[in-house]
């Protein structure tokens, strides 16, 4: 059975265990153990709860190989609250908890993203005197960045570079994570810094997480930088990489850099995804590039990938920069036979577009729609709608849409007023 048991061969290691039991043969609490560690290396969590059950049966004492084992098995499952039950009978039996415990238990938290219940466990462990490794501070590291505390997940990053005068590649990457749900890229960068000048080898979880943070700060300077790192590393890059870098570069305004970056994926043999390419058109949107931003959703359809709200509306608000009314209106069509949920900022862009172009039958038309597909009309809905009909010499539509606003106990402001007065 320990052969089967080191061997992680845990299906044979069952049976060979049942068997025994059947002829009532007496197992000792090294054989348990052997079983239950066959169990953990295979992730089977709830037969190796249910055979420290077994053992409680049989009148056989669980010792700490037994808790911890048990306590892992459940940590690979995701399973706290198996691993804190474990735990407790520990206290309670008065069995030794050591290091490797109490880090197991801290990331079976981890896992569950419970990492109020991970801190206290790492609370009580200087009280039960027992040291944190590496493996504690990248659990309870880990466990802050999944419950977005930056704060508490740089602390005690920075008390884990004081205390053991180095972390791991997981705790680096951790507490990178953690500033860029923070929002906190500057410090992002000064963790990635840290990581960079000791020997610890940065990685793509560790550079993807600092370019988030760059990309949602709307630094695409710092994003680009980083992306050459992780180059001049040879570090590969995802469609997770690209997808942010690109965003970067979209929330900067620098449609031409997010174009060149989206041809990289190609180049690199990267699949681009919905992400990608939206943050690529929503880039050409905001520079004013409607025929790219149509090439790209065009690609978009070629390559099958679904469509969504995002994406259509990028590419209608596009063409209504530019006063491509015409394709605007396919654009809104194609929405409705994609199935793709219409919503107020898409059909904005659409109604804007047909007042730019003159075309206030058209404009009225989508006004009508909206109210049939129950989208919520905005005042900026009404103003456009109102300008279409103001610039087609429409003025009693404008009124009664001037009206219908009113009714609506929708907020008019200044551009509403002055358009329906000219």
């Amino acid at each position: 059975m320990c052969a089967c048991a080191k061997g992680a061969a845990w299906e044979e290691t069952l049976q060979f265990f049942t068997g025994m039991l059947q002829r009532q043969v007496l197992l000792g609490r090294s054989s348990f153990n052997a079983a239950i560690g066959a169990f953990e290396k295979a992730g089977e969590w709830e037969k190796a709860l249910g055979l420290v059950a077994v053992m409680a049966q049989n009148r056989v004492n669980s010792d700490t190989i037994t808790c911890t084992a048990t306590i892992c098995a459940c940590t690979k499952g995701s399973e706290w609250e198996g691993s804190l039950q474990v735990f407790s009978e520990m206290i309670q039996s008065r069995i030794d908890i050591g290091t490797v415990t109490f880090s197991a238990a801290i990331s079976a938290c981890e896992k569950g993203s419970e990492w109020q219940k991970s801190l206290q466990l790492f609370s009580e462990m200087p009280l039960s005197k027992v040291e944190s490794d590496a493996i504690t501070y990248c659990a309870i590291i880990s466990a802050c960045e999944k419950g977005a505390e930056w704060e508490k997940a740089l602390q005690l990053f920075n008390v884990a570079l004081q205390s053991r005068g180095e972390c791991g590649r997981i705790a680096y990457s951790a507490a990178i994570s953690a500033c860029e749900k923070g929002g906190e890229w500057q410090k992002a960068f000064q963790v990635l810094d840290a990581m960079l000048q000791s020997k610890v080898e940065s990685d793509e979880i560790a550079l993807n997480a600092a370019i988030s943070a760059c990309e949602k700060s709307a630094k695409w300077e710092k994003a680009s930088l980083l992306f050459s790192v992780m180059e001049q590393s040879k570090v590969e890059s995802s469609n997770i990489t690209f997808s942010a870098v690109i965003s970067a570069h979209e929330k900067g305004s620098e449609w031409k850099k997010a174009l060149h970056i989206l041809n990289m994926m190609a180049r690199d043999t990267v699949e681009s995804n919905l992400v990608s390419f939206n943050a690529a058109l929503s880039a050409c949107e905001k520079g004013g590039k409607w025929e790219m931003a149509l090439q790209l959703f065009g690609e978009i359809a070629c390559r099958k990938l679904q469509l969504d709200t995002i994406v259509c509306s990028a590419a209608i608000s596009a063409c209504e920069k530019s006063g491509e009314w015409t394709m605007a209106l396919w654009l809104v069509s194609v929405m409705a036979e994609s199935t793709v949920d219409s919503n107020t900022v898409a059909f904005n862009a659409a109604v804007s577009a047909c007042e730019k172009g003159s075309r206030w039958e058209h404009a009225l038309q989508l006004f009508n729609v909206m109210a049939q597909s129950k989208v919520r009309c905005s005042t900026i809905t009404y103003n456009a709608a109102i300008s279409a009909c103001e610039n087609g010499g429409a003025w009693e539509m404008a009124l009664q849409i001037f009206r219908v606003m009113t009714h609506s106990n929708m907020e008019s402001d200044t551009i509403t007023f002055s358009t329906t007065i000219s």
